[in-house]
């Protein structure tokens, strides 16, 4: 297999969709927290409020979902509520992407994530 590579170098780190809309792990994370459907779903929310959980959403979800503690509709209801957190980060990519790629010129993005070395 033959790779070519560039000069140029991609930096990306937490908070890298913060500039375009999207949020923090800790604002994310407030959000759902905070979503009055979560209420419904106490012994899910009470997993929030572990410390050792403090801001980390992903690895509520993937407890959440592979437990056998939770039933199938607490899930579904899990799910949908992440999932409508999660469609503000997907539109936060596709505005990044749209404003990213639009400054794209001879393999230098201008908005300063890729830099020519």
């Amino acid at each position: 297999m033959n790779l070519n590579y560039r000069n140029n170098l991609l930096l990306l780190g937490a908070g890298f969709t913060r500039n375009f809309g999207g949020f923090l792990a800790s604002e994310m994370w407030a959000k759902i927290f905070s979503n009055p459907e979560l209420d419904r779903l106490p012994e899910i929310k009470n997993i929030f409020r572990d410390e050792k959980n403090k801001f980390d959403f992903e690895n509520i979800f993937s407890v959440v979902m592979q437990s056998s503690r939770y039933s199938l509709e607490g899930k579904s209801k899990f799910e949908k509520i992440i999932g409508r957190h999660i469609h503000l980060i997907a539109t936060s990519y596709k505005q990044m992407s749209g404003e990213f790629f639009n400054n794209l010129i001879n393999g230098i993005v201008l908005y300063g994530y890729l830099r020519k070395i």
